[in-house]
């Protein structure tokens, strides 16, 4: 039975009065039943729910978690959850220990719970294989402690610039969505322990990187299959009107974002031959 728990309205946007957490959710199922979503589904996130409250389940690193996954272990198949939301409850005291959120295979999942804001100890945070279109800016800013962001197969079209308040962040993988732009903010980054933080942009829809990101030395990018690594590899290079060394200089500075031999022996080349032309 998952308890009742009551709380200010405030805490769940568009009801008025306070209500339980049961009330939360059972207001949660009635819209979702609307949509046409299956008692199926709606049973699994309400088990979700409950293995969560009951605080047993936890993470290789020992961390309390809300995990929703739609893999099926007895027959190794992957079903798909055809949720459009969560309920409102992850404002209430009893998720304010979570520290592991991970959801995968929501396809309809267009948008997270406003309550999530209210988490603050979220450090491993990741929704794959989901419909999602947009991430709060306040999720991250109330969580700077989160090291693994993985957010793959998605529908993201946009980054919130809150995501360089990640201090300890070592894996932020953005693939697989429909960015099209990376906000300045993302070249202030920083993880002073991370032996090799990772960024990952492919398949993206990304016209151009920002100047910003050639902060993060420390990084490997991968960032293949987007549009301006067909126009131009080096899009997010500033065009300047002294060219020549300044941009072999610059140039040479990208080797870091490189990962495959070849890309390194093109760069290598095109200096080369700017060199010798005088370009």
């Amino acid at each position: 039975m998952i308890p009742n728990i009551v709380v200010k309205a405030n805490i769940i946007p568009g009801v008025a009065g306070t209500l339980e957490m049961q009330a939360a959710i059972e207001y949660w199922k009635t819209q979702q039943r609307q949509e046409g979503v299956s008692d199926r589904d709606i049973r699994m996130v309400e088990e979700a729910i409950q293995d969560s409250l009951n605080g047993e389940d936890m993470d290789d690193f020992g961390r309390r978690y809300f995990v929703l996954n739609a893999f099926a272990p007895e027959n190794s198949s992957v079903l798909q959850i055809g949720i459009t939301t969560l309920p409102e409850i992850f404002g209430f005291d009893e998720f304010q220990e979570i520290e592991h959120f991970e959801v995968h295979y929501a396809k309809n999942l267009k948008k997270l719970p406003i309550s999530m804001s209210l988490m603050t100890k979220i450090r491993h945070f990741e929704i794959n294989y989901c419909g999602l279109e947009e991430i709060e800016g306040d999720l991250i800013r109330n969580n700077p402690d989160i090291g693994f962001f993985s957010v793959p197969e998605n529908n993201l079209s946009t980054i919130p610039p809150e995501i360089s308040d990640l201090r300890n962040i070592e894996t932020l993988d953005l693939s697989y969505n429909k960015i099209k732009f990376l906000p300045d903010a993302i070249g202030n980054l920083r993880n002073t322990e991370a032996l090799d933080p990772e960024l990952k942009l492919n398949d993206n829809e990304l016209c151009t990187l920002p100047v910003s990101i050639e902060m993060l030395t420390e990084w490997s990018i991968a960032y293949r299959n987007n549009p301006f690594e067909m126009q131009n590899p080096f899009g997010c290079i500033p065009r300047h009107q002294d060219s020549g060394k300044a941009l072999i200089i610059q140039l040479s500075q990208y080797k870091n974002y490189f990962r495959s031999p070849e890309d390194a022996q093109w760069l290598d080349l095109t200096m080369r031959l700017m060199q010798i032309t005088g370009a």
